[in-house]
């Protein structure tokens, strides 16, 4: 990951700030800002996301003439988007030494997104027009990268690299009170007009004296979802989703009791005249869900004001009504927290598909094809996954170190096959530098080994759940040597193959086995193969449209009936998201701070 250098000049050929404001200053590209030119995000989930503010800070600045009178323009850009758009713009001060700027940048952090931060700092303390600024520098960070501790960075500037340092900023993030606040908001739904289901006939829930009786078909669960307008009004993206209840027939009017958690940041962007829109499902036998009853529109303005007991008529043709029945606020702890206060740090694991079924390199078919320029599914989804998660590695400043393995393949010079090899060469040493380290290291297994099978993921899982136990068993020991507290090392594999699992018992068995390690699994399936029989890893429906929210799975059970002590697994299917890499790798990660939460509960259950 590379870190300060700025790998475009947004500030045109004098250095000056002139022209320098709009949502596409640094390029041309789709989709990086709204209508008023405000940072667009694509999802916001639960314990992933949260409203933080960055401070900037300048130490030792060099102006042209001396101690500059400085301010700083901040920009941010997230993975899918190719525009930087700019967030807010400091107060001019004196930049004598080390100081900070008053004012602090607000940004919304998405665990799951790749979000870049780029400071320029200029100065305006020899002022040719009333409309140009001298560019002192810029420097280029991910947002995740500040969250652990400030972080300090020099300016570059791409007509001075060989003159004096221009001086360096100071950066950090800190939990802002605004749109923290978990809101729980409970509805009462009722007077739903379920559709005809085969061999039944119609019902209306909600107003009626006769006994209470379950409804037939899968028409018999619901749940309410809550959609966020975009500032135009036109797009909706989904931010929470209740659990599931059964509809019953009552006679009390009150319907079935569903209730939305999310923070006001997630449902309006801490913008209380953002449109929301309430809309109650029906939920198929898969539990995923199926048909839109119908929705009501409103806002965080009006859900403040809006008395308890309330009833609103849901839009759609099959009725239905929602009651308020109270909306509770109250303080929300978020993944930033865990990796702010340093009690987690986040190691990496790749793990990479050799099996015949990819096809040779030389099959134009072939997976594992490699194309200059043109990375293929393999490398696309290492690249999208790592490039995110690296940024919260312990170590920010080189290279970060991540084993990779290899299995299903043939290896020299006996040929015989292995189900869990390092991609370095080394069974000592499977540190790669970086995840183009890994790349290379990927691209050089290519043609060092042939191509077999079958695709047993088991022995992986194994290698890294010793791994991790060393690991563990080490941190242990420091800390009992240390008063101070030793960080949690989670970790994450990740996981790209080509096919359905030939030993699914036995990776059900090391799963359920690793679930009391701190460790995460995230397995991308690539090419065309059917995946549906990996669904139980799943927390979505296999060939359909992935909602961003995290989902429910089926707890994993042994052939023995072991159970897992949590959920430490995620599928995704690369195809279902048609190209779009940063979606993918958002949906795949989406659970990961759940999981870490979930271990965190289990080791402190377990003290007790």
């Amino acid at each position: 990951m590379e870190f300060g250098r700025p790998n475009l000049n947004p500030f045109g050929k004098d250095g000056s700030t002139e022209g320098v404001g709009g949502g596409a200053v640094f390029g041309n590209g789709g989709g990086g800002s709204d209508a008023n030119n405000k940072p667009r995000v694509q999802l916001a989930t639960g314990l992933n996301s949260c409203a933080i503010d960055v401070a900037i800070g300048g130490d030792n600045l060099r102006g042209m003439y001396g101690t500059p009178e400085a301010f700083c323009i901040v920009f941010l850009r997230a993975s899918g988007f190719h525009d930087w758009i700019e967030i807010g713009r400091s107060e001019t001060r004196n930049a004598s030494g080390m100081f900070w700027f008053d004012h602090k940048f607000p940004v919304s952090y998405h665990f799951e997104l790749f979000q870049q931060i780029r400071v320029a700092v200029f100065d305006s303390s020899n002022l040719q027009t009333s409309s140009s600024h001298t560019l002192i520098g810029a420097t280029d960070f991910p947002l995740a990268s500040i969250i652990r501790s400030p972080v300090t960075l020099p300016l570059l500037h791409q007509q001075k690299e060989s003159e004096a340092p221009l001086g360096s900023i100071v950066v950090k993030a800190m939990k802002s009170n605004k749109g923290s606040k978990l809101l729980t908001m409970r509805w009462g739904l009722s007077e739903v007009h379920i559709p005809e289901v085969p061999g039944t006939k119609a019902k209306r829930i909600g107003k009626s004296s006769a006994p209470a009786q379950p409804v037939v078909g899968n028409a018999r669960v619901v749940a309410l979802a809550a959609l966020r307008a975009d500032v135009t009004g036109q797009r909706w993206e989904l931010v929470a989703r209740s659990k599931p209840a059964t509809l019953l027939n009552t006679d009390i009017g009150m319907g079935v009791e569903l209730a939305i958690e999310a923070t006001i940041q997630q449902l309006s962007e801490n913008d209380d005249s953002r449109l929301i829109r309430l809309v109650p499902e029906l939920v198929g036998t898969d539990g995923n869900p199926t048909v839109p009853i119908g929705h009501i529109t409103t806002s965080i303005s009006a859900l403040r004001v809006l008395p308890p007991g309330t009833s609103l008529t849901v839009q759609g043709s099959h009725g239905g009504v929602l009651r308020s029945l109270g909306i509770e606020a109250r303080d929300q702890t978020s993944f930033f927290d865990t990796i702010s206060n340093t009690q987690c740090e986040l190691n990496l694991m790749a793990a990479v598909d050799f099996t015949a079924s990819n096809e040779p390199v030389s099959d134009p078919r072939s997976l594992h094809r490699v194309v200059p320029s043109k990375p293929n599914q393999y490398e696309a989804s290492l690249r999208a996954m790592l490039t995110i998660l690296s940024a919260y590695a312990p170590s920010l400043q080189v290279p970060v170190p991540i084993p990779a393995y290899g299995f299903g393949a043939n290896l020299p010079p006996e040929w015989k096959t292995s189900h869990c090899f390092s991609l370095t060469g080394s069974p000592q040493d499977p540190f790669c530098r970086g995840i183009d380290g890994v790349i290379a290291a990927y691209h050089a297994t290519l043609s060092a080994v042939q191509f077999h099978g079958p695709t047993v993921l088991s022995h992986v899982l194994r290698t890294a759940a010793i791994t991790v136990s060393r690991q563990l068993g080490q941190a242990q020991a420091n800390a009992r040597g240390n008063a101070g507290a030793v960080p949690l090392s989670y970790h994450i594999l990740v996981v790209v193959t080509d096919g359905v699992l030939s030993d699914h018992d036995s990776t059900v068995e090391e799963l359920v086995r690793v679930s009391a390690l701190p460790l995460s699994v995230v397995i991308v399936g690539v090419g065309n193969d059917d995946f549906s029989a990996m669904r139980e890893f799943m927390d979505y429906q296999p060939g359909t449209d992935p909602p961003m929210q995290p989902g429910t799975k089926t707890v994993l059970r042994t052939r023995g009936g072991h159970a897992s002590l949590r959920d430490n697994v995620q599928f995704v299917c690369f195809r279902d998201f048609k190209g779009d890499l940063s979606r993918m790798a958002a949906k795949a990660l989406a659970a990961v701070p759940y999981q870490v939460t979930s271990y965190v509960n289990l080791r402190q259950t377990a003290a007790k």
